[in-house]
């Protein structure tokens, strides 16, 4: 019996000590992997929420000035506002996204072609501006994020 107990025993510290090597040996994912997620599914809500606001609004969407105001409602936090590599590099309430300033009140015919929310270099709330605000270089590796009225994102390497 005391023959078991000290080979359980054994077994139990090989077992730890091998899950400590491998702990220690495999590395962990990259934070940016992790931001790059986040903002994409931020857009993604956001415009989501400028969508819904539409849909409530008789087709029209928020005034620029005020667009992260009147979504608020369709959102679950003020945190899906902000750029989280913004939220970790400055202080104070930055948001990191802008809306485009070219798109008009009603929704587009095309709205595959119109980019509607993105990474900007404004980082106060209710931000628009042209596209042309993209950071440059990109927050993500190099690349910024937009997403496009129909709701689908993509990645830009700005010029």
């Amino acid at each position: 019996m005391v023959r078991r107990r000290r080979r359980f025993t054994e077994v139990v510290i090989i077992t730890i000590v091998l899950l400590l090597v491998a702990w220690v040996l495999v590395p962990s994912p990259k934070p940016g992997i992790a931001y790059r997620a986040i903002c994409l599914t931020n857009l993604r809500q956001l415009a989501v929420a400028i969508d819904m606001y539409a849909d409530d609004n008789t087709k029209m969407y928020p005034l620029a000035p005020q667009w992260m105001d009147a979504t608020r409602p369709y959102v679950k936090s003020d945190d899906e506002f902000r750029c989280p590599t913004i939220s970790i590099q400055k202080s104070g309430p930055r948001y990191g996204y802008a809306l485009n300033s070219m798109i008009g009140r009603t929704k587009p015919m095309r709205p595959q072609d119109l980019p509607l929310v993105f990474d900007s270099t404004l980082l106060n709330r209710n931000a628009c501006g042209p596209i042309t605000t993209l950071p440059r270089p990109g927050r993500h590796h190099g690349k910024s994020f937009v997403v496009y009225a129909d709701g689908h994102t993509t990645s830009i390497a700005p010029d």
